[in-house]
């Protein structure tokens, strides 16, 4: 049976960029990244050029270099999503106004198939682990070198070591699992797929899986909602609605560009997916996950579920 009761879902990236009517919140994004850039790069340059000497029992120049690097780093990523907001937004509103589908610019879809973003995930679980190895240099020579941090400062600094050390580990089990199966394709048999009407493609992968145990599919409709609090801001994930399909049976998935049909009812109603044309994004997702010997396989892909405004808006996938 579908779950349609919200709940909270985690482990994720966001895949939305939230409409803000003349984009207001893309600007406060860039405007409020620059004075984070501006430190990071003072502090670096200060740091490098000697204007922040060595003292006894004070940061080394190379510590602050870390630390002005986090701050850099920080803002940097905060321009670029300011930058990104606005630019979709400016898109949208363009596309809108010309009258166009949805589809046609809430996100670069390719009409015949999508492949697996999350294979790439290592790339971003990799830096994100080295961004929060720089970050916490400041705090590990503070706790451990520095000789002023007490027991509980230890403790602290000890547990965010723990906790990057387990997001590198992460990120090279995801390296391992893209270098196993290759980049994983869902192709689609008709595009875009409509609320109420059925959804069914098939899914390859650039190398065998092999022998599985079971495979699971789940197709999900999540929001992204904002929630701010004094002093930050963060996305919650949130599933609307959710079908699962498992294959108890063992089955040997036998060579490269092997497709597996999935067939799924999509329910009616207001489900239609609005990553850049929505105040609070809603996208539909559908995870596949085969368990088998040694690292398990896992994907995820984007499906393009849009309200139907126009007869002529949806068509077979390969016409």
């Amino acid at each position: 049976m579908p779950d349609t009761q919200p709940k909270e879902i985690y482990n994720r990236q966001p895949r939305g960029v939230p409409m803000a009517g003349s984009g207001k919140g893309g600007w406060v994004l860039a405007v409020f990244s620059l004075p984070f850039i501006a430190v990071g790069i003072g502090v670096v340059y200060a740091s490098l050029t000697g204007a922040i000497p060595s003292q006894p029992n004070g940061f080394p120049p190379l510590v602050a270099t870390a630390f002005g690097a986090s701050f850099f780093i920080a803002g940097l990523m905060l321009f670029i999503q300011g930058i990104r907001s606005l630019r979709a937004n400016s898109q949208a509103s363009t596309q809108r106004l010309a009258g166009r589908p949805a589809w046609e610019y809430d996100f670069a879809w390719n009409p015949q198939c999508i492949q697996d973003d999350s294979s790439r995930g290592w790339l971003g679980a990799f830096f994100f682990a080295g961004f929060m190895f720089i970050f916490l240099v400041p705090f590990n020579f503070w706790a451990f070198f520095s000789k002023q941090g007490n027991f509980f400062v230890v403790i602290i600094v000890s547990i965010f070591d723990l906790i990057n050390a387990g997001i590198f580990l992460y990120a090279c089990y995801v390296l391992l699992r893209h270098l196993k199966y290759g980049t994983a394709t869902l192709h689609f048999d008709r595009f875009p797929y409509v609320p109420g009407e059925p959804f069914s493609a098939s899914f390859s992968t650039a190398r065998s899986i092999g022998r599985f145990r079971s495979i699971t599919f789940i197709l999900r409709c999540i929001e992204e909602h904002q929630e701010h609090s004094d002093d930050s801001t963060k996305t919650v994930f949130r599933q609307i609605y959710a079908d699962t399909l498992e294959l108890k049976e063992e089955g040997v998935h036998e060579s490269s560009g092997q497709r597996l049909p999935i067939s799924f009812p999509l329910p009616g109603g207001d489900y239609g997916t609005g990553l850049s044309t929505r105040v609070i994004p809603r996208y539909w997702e559908l995870e596949i996950a085969a368990d088998t010997p040694g690292v398990d396989f896992n994907a995820r892909f984007l499906v393009p579920v849009y309200a139907k405004s126009d007869p002529a808006e949806t068509s077979h996938a390969g016409h």
